[in-house]
Order: C-alpha cells, then sequence, then structure tokens
C-alpha cells in the first residue's frame, strides 16, 4: 500500500498510520466501551468549552464505529498482530446494536408495551442523564434517549447506516469468531435481518413502532421509496436464499436514482441514505459501481463506492474508478494533519473539511462553513474511509487457490463471486444468549502499518493471493416459503394494528 500511496503523490503512509492511532486512541472522548446503558454508542460531538456533549442519530454513529472495528480487525490479521482487543470491542459494539432493540418495547410509557423483546424496531440510543459523568470535561449531555418521546424512536434512515457495519463484520469476520459466547457474523447478519424485516412491514414499507399500537414512527416512517435498496441489501445478507415482499412496483422509480442529478438529490439526505443502501446490496446491479461514483462526486462522498468495493470485491467499473477514488479518498485523509476533526469559526479556515459530525452525510457547502465553532467531532468518518482505502480490492480479481474467511481451504474460481458475496453466515435468526461484560481497555499495541513493496494498481492492503472478500457459502434457513424466484420470501408479519 505504501508503494501505491507514492506512486500516486500522495505522501508517507507512516503519517496516516499515525494519524489513525491518534483518533483511534482519542475516541476514548466520545464512548464508553462496555454492555451497560449507554455504552458503546459514539456521540456524534462534544464541546468542551460548554461541557456538553450530544448523541444525535447515534446509530448512524454506531454503525460506522461497527464497520471501523470490522476493518481494524482485518487489517489486524493481516498483520499478524493479535485482534483479540479490536474483537472484544466490536461484539460489545454489537451487543449495543441488539441492546437498543432490546428495550425499545419498554421504553415508551404506558399504554405502550413494557416488555423487552429483541424484533428489528430499535430505539436511536439509549444514553441516560447522568451519562456525561463518564467523561472528563463534561456536565451535561443531550441524547435522543432523554430529550422527548418520539425523538428516540428509529427512522429509516438509522437503518441505512447500521447496515453498512454490519455488512463489513459479514464481509470480513470469520464466522468461527466468539467471543464470550457471541458469534460475530451470525449475530450482525441475524440482527441486519431483523432490521430490514422490520422496515418491510409485511410488504406494507411503514417503519412502526410495535410497542404503541404499531403507529408509524415519528420520523422517517415511509420506506417504500427505498424498499428496492432495502430488499437488495436483504438479498445480500441471506445469500440470495431469501427476499422481502412487495418492492418490486418501485424498482423502475428506483433505478432512475443512477442518475447524480436527479431532483430526489436536491435534498443531501436521500443521496447519501441512497448510496448507504446500494452499497451494501448492490441495488442497480452492474451500475452500481459507476452509480455510486457518480453520486459521489458533487460532495466527495467516496466512502460508499469504496464501500462497495470492499463488499463486493472487484465488480463492473471499479478497475476504471479505483484509482481516482484511492487518491481522492487519501487526499482526504492527508488533508487532516496533525488537526483533529473539529468546527472553526467564522472567517477562519482549518485547512481541512474534516468539519462536521459526519463527512459522508453533510454535504460539500456544510464542509465548508463547517458546524459550530469549538465542536470536536469523533472522527469515525476520517477513520472508517482509512481503513476502506487500505481494504480496497486489486482491479480484477485474482485466480487463485483462495483461504475462506473461516479458514477453510477452497479452491473455487473467483469468477462466480464477481456479481457479490457468498460468505457463510447461519441460519438463527436469533435465541444466542447475550453474555454481559465488563467495561474493556481501549489501548492496544499499533493496530496496522503500510505494507513496502506492494505493487502499485494490483495488490490493496489485504489484496493479494488471498482476496479478502471471497467466503464460501453455508446455506441459511432464513425466511418461510419461495417466491416465483426460487427465492425464499420473508414471511408477512402480524401488523396488529390495534
Amino acid at each position: 500500500m505504501l508503494a501505491l500511496l507514492l506512486t500516486l503523490g500522495l505522501g508517507e503512509a507512516a503519517d496516516l498510520d499515525a494519524t489513525y492511532d491518534r483518533l483511534r486512541d482519542r475516541l476514548s472522548d466520545f464512548v464508553v466501551v462496555g454492555t451497560a446503558q449507554g455504552e458503546s454508542i459514539p456521540a456524534g460531538w462534544r464541546h468542551d468549552g460548554l461541557g456538553l456533549a450530544k448523541w444525535a442519530d447515534a446509530t448512524v454513529a454506531l454503525g460506522w464505529y461497527v464497520g471501523l472495528l470490522a476493518t481494524e480487525r482485518a487489517l489486524l490479521v493481516e498483520e499478524g498482530e493479535d485482534p483479540a482487543a479490536t474483537d472484544l470491542e466490536l461484539a460489545t459494539a454489537l451487543r449495543a446494536v441488539v441492546r437498543l432493540d432490546r428495550v425499545a418495547d419498554a421504553a415508551f410509557p404506558p399504554p405502550c408495551t413494557q416488555t423487552e423483546v429483541v424484533n428489528g424496531f430499535f430505539v436511536r440510543d439509549d444514553v441516560p442523564a447522568d451519562f456525561h459523568t463518564r467523561f472528563d470535561g463534561l456536565s451535561v449531555l443531550q441524547s435522543d434517549w432523554i430529550d422527548g418521546e418520539k425523538l428516540k424512536e428509529q427512522s429509516q434512515d438509522q437503518v441505512l447506516h447500521l447496515l453498512p457495519g454490519l455488512g463489513l463484520v459479514r464481509r470480513l469476520v470469520p464466522a468461527d469468531v466468539v467471543v464470550d459466547g457471541l458469534p460475530l457474523r451470525e449475530a450482525a447478519t441475524a440482527q441486519a435481518l431483523l432490521l430490514l424485516e422490520h422496515v418491510a412491514d409485511g410488504g406494507d414499507w411503514v417503519v412502526r413502532n410495535p410497542a404503541c399500537e404499531n403507529r408509524p414512527v415519528a420520523r422517517g416512517a415511509q420506506a417504500i421509496g427505498f424498499s428496492p435498496a432495502f430488499a437488495a441489501a436483504y438479498r445480500w445478507f441471506t445469500d440470495d436464499e431469501a427476499d422481502l415482499p412487495d418492492w418490486e412496483d418501485q424498482d423502475v422509480f428506483f433505478q432512475t436514482l443512477q442518475n447524480p442529478d436527479h431532483a430526489i438529490f436536491l435534498n443531501p439526505d436521500n443521496r447519501h441514505l441512497t448510496m448507504a443502501g446500494v452499497a451494501v446490496g448492490g441495488a442497480f446491479g452492474d451500475a452500481t459501481m459507476p452509480a455510486l461514483v457518480a453520486i459521489a462526486q458533487p460532495d466527495s462522498w467516496v466512502a460508499y463506492p469504496l464501500l462497495h468495493a470492499v463488499l463486493h470485491g472487484p465488480v463492473p467499473g471499479w478497475a476504471e474508478a479505483r484509482a481516482d477514488l484511492l487518491g481522492t479518498a487519501t487526499a482526504m485523509l492527508e488533508e487532516l494533519g496533525d488537526a483533529e476533526p473539529a468546527g472553526f469559526a467564522e472567517g477562519s479556515d482549518p485547512g481541512h473539511r474534516w468539519t462536521t459530525w459526519h463527512r459522508f452525510i453533510r454535504p460539500k457547502a456544510t464542509q465548508d462553513r463547517g458546524e459550530g465553532e469549538g465542536k470536536r467531532f469523533s472522527g469515525l468518518d476520517w477513520l472508517l474511509l482509512r481503513n476502506l482505502v487500505l481494504l480496497a480490492p486489486p482491479e480484477e480479481a485474482v485466480d487463485t487457490a483462495v483461504v475462506d474467511t473461516a479458514g477453510a481451504q477452497d479452491d473455487t474460481d473467483l469468477e462466480a463471486e464477481e456479481a457479490g458475496c457468498a460468505c457463510a453466515q447461519g441460519g438463527v435468526r436469533g435465541g444466542w444468549v447475550w453474555v454481559v461484560l465488563g467495561v474493556l481497555g481501549w489501548r492496544r499495541g499499533s493496530r496496522h502499518r503500510g505494507t513496502e513493496g506492494a505493487e502499485a494498481g494490483t495488490e490493496g492492503r489485504v489484496w493479494g493471493s488471498v482476496p479478502r472478500w471471497v467466503g464460501s457459502a453455508v446455506p441459511g434457513g432464513v425466511g418461510a416459503g419461495r417466491g416465483a424466484g426460487g427465492r425464499r420470501v420473508a414471511a408477512p408479519r402480524g401488523r396488529h394494528r390495534g
């Protein structure tokens, strides 16, 4: 990778390694690792001058945090380093995803239900009012959990940004990695399927609050527009063995979103939500990579086409886009220098555009003006982008004997993999025992370093004779019955509209 960066004229890889370690350690200013209420959910920002931190859209941050840990683990393994500490942290982050689901049905006042259950409906965070005492320099906080009954409900955008992290676990973590009884890949896959089935609502595609007489959630309830992206992600998570109902009628319109100048993108939220969903499931088919590259261009949201490449390998259009994407992404990473992701005073220029709580959600205009003087941001966007760059596949598949991510020898020709993922995943939809962990330590050894001698343009950071996107398919019993196309179709959910 070092050779690639130098060939592109983008500086020393070691500088980015140092920045990665600095921002990674700095995450302890934004998240407490553990399994108790509020833990393992990153804050979006903090303002030390005001002693204030804020958790808003926290499951978006949580999805990127899960993705960061999954990619970090892959890089550690490639370097021959022990991933145990990252595995523990990843397990607590996955438990946080499930915890937000479990507590949701008991999170609203009567007459709403008061029973905890894991069913795909979740709250955005469960950060209590006194959680600021867990951090130095804070005296108050804001969170969706405490700021209003309906603000805490999930919405479809939270699901769309949880899926990339869960997908990276499925892609990069071997099936046999179990942490204190939690099989990481199986847990990520099972939770993703529950989230998607809840959004599908048996084919109605309305995100509902099952605790409160199945009312539509207050924000982002109407999911029919993004149903082709959700359904494509569902098929990917089930190795194309299952599908969600009643999305096909929306697909003709959804395919028009390949146009980066589509009127719907006048709202930048529609741009990043489309990209997040499409990057996971490949809902644009062979046009996915070119479309993601084009849609990313106005705001330099290169994380999404890179995410798609890491999840699916050298798909059509990747060879043509690879050099430009890696060059743009590395230049973006380098521009931070010795600074930190933070807001800035009006009229000043920090010299970088890591100036919002999430660079791949906020449009360029917001990046240019920043999101508030004195605010410090978690840097999850920088950290995950760095790892996606290092995990980027070669231009074409390497036709060689491979070792699947579960460690079994496989002589399968890679040609079949070019169309997408065939990772191992079990058919269990829940029922594992969630083991309570103590608060985990953060610091670990050097996380990953650039590899000298890699041939520019042919080998990415972990992409040599063992392409990481290759896995072995293990049939899973997901869904009920089979549709006309041979896939299993998820059974309609009981809606109990009261």
